[in-house]
């Protein structure tokens, strides 16, 4: 009896690591295909960068992920590509202008989600003024040590003093 109520407790527990480990695995397997992709494109072998793109954009087509957002985003920069080295292939141009259409809107809320974030660590004024100086300072004394290096090499030639 216990055996049994054993057994039904490690199926059930199999079932739940199983079912809660897709999402990480989808993603890792995404990423591998988005570097994959962008080193055939590098190599512009477009044919083979966009079906590694259109399956990482498969696994995540709602955008939900910087990995699915990336796809997405690469596969409509590679159809555009692909239209560039043949420009009859209205097609193409058709495909990237809906992969764009789709990727896009995220990337804007992304983008300015980022800018929000960057205006509120701006410096104030009186920040801004004091590393405006710092430069000059930091110029000034490093041209010293430089100066002083350099008049010590003269004194001393192969260690020793003139």
């Amino acid at each position: 009896m216990k055996l049994s109520r054993l057994g039904i407790l490690v199926l059930i527990g199999l079932a739940v690591l199983s079912s809660a480990g897709c999402g990480y695995y989808n993603q890792v397997i995404m990423r591998k295909n988005l570097v994959d992709g962008s080193n055939a494109y590098k190599n512009r072998k477009f044919q083979e960068a966009e079906q590694l793109f259109r399956y990482a954009a498969s696994k995540d087509p709602s955008g939900n992920t910087l990995e699915g957002r990336t796809a997405q985003l690469s596969l409509a920069r590679t159809l555009h590509s692909e239209y560039i080295g043949n420009r009859q292939d209205k097609g193409k141009a058709e495909e990237a202008l809906a992969e764009y259409r789709k990727a896009l809107p995220q990337a804007l809320k992304d983008l300015k989600d980022a800018q929000g974030g960057l205006n509120s660590t701006r410096p104030t004024n009186s920040d801004a003024t004091s590393m405006r100086s710092r430069p000059l300072t930091v110029l000034r004394v490093r041209s010293r040590v430089f100066m002083t290096i350099s008049s010590n090499r003269t004194r001393h030639v192969n260690g020793r003093p003139k």
